[in-house]
């Protein structure tokens, strides 16, 4: 499909979709969307057709793909510690969402013993304040 209004970039999107659907069942060919898409289209581009696409689905289909893209981006567990606790903790912090951040940082802050807990809150507000 050739369209000469589209710009150029949207034309390589919109080819790429054509192909995804035709070859139906491949994998591959829906990975390769993804990275044609990502180098394509602008965040907001990418983000309303995520949206549009959610939308559109039915209820099941729906949950099934958002629990698929969600799983994608979580980090999944710290690792055990080795050597430098720290920096595995740093590590593991880069790659996590910021909803695993929030669970794993109240379920460490409401073990920690209270006097623990206030130098923790007294740290964190001087490194803020800084």
């Amino acid at each position: 499909m050739t369209c000469r209004h589209l710009k150029s970039r949207h034309q390589s999107a919109v080819n790429m979709v054509g192909h995804a659907l035709t070859l139906e069942n491949d994998a591959d060919a829906w990975g390769g969307l993804g990275a044609v898409l990502t180098a394509r289209l602008s965040p907001f581009e990418r983000g309303c057709m995520a949206a549009t696409v959610l939308a559109a689905a039915d209820d099941e289909q729906f949950w099934q793909s958002v629990e698929a893209a969600v799983s994608v981006r979580r980090a999944g567990q710290p690792l055990p510690l080795f050597l430098d606790i720290e920096g595995e903790a740093r590590w593991w912090a880069d790659l996590a969402s910021p909803a695993e951040l929030r669970c794993w940082l109240m379920a460490c802050f409401v073990r920690l013993p209270e006097r623990e807990r206030t130098s923790f809150l007294a740290s964190a507000n001087r490194r803020a304040a800084a």
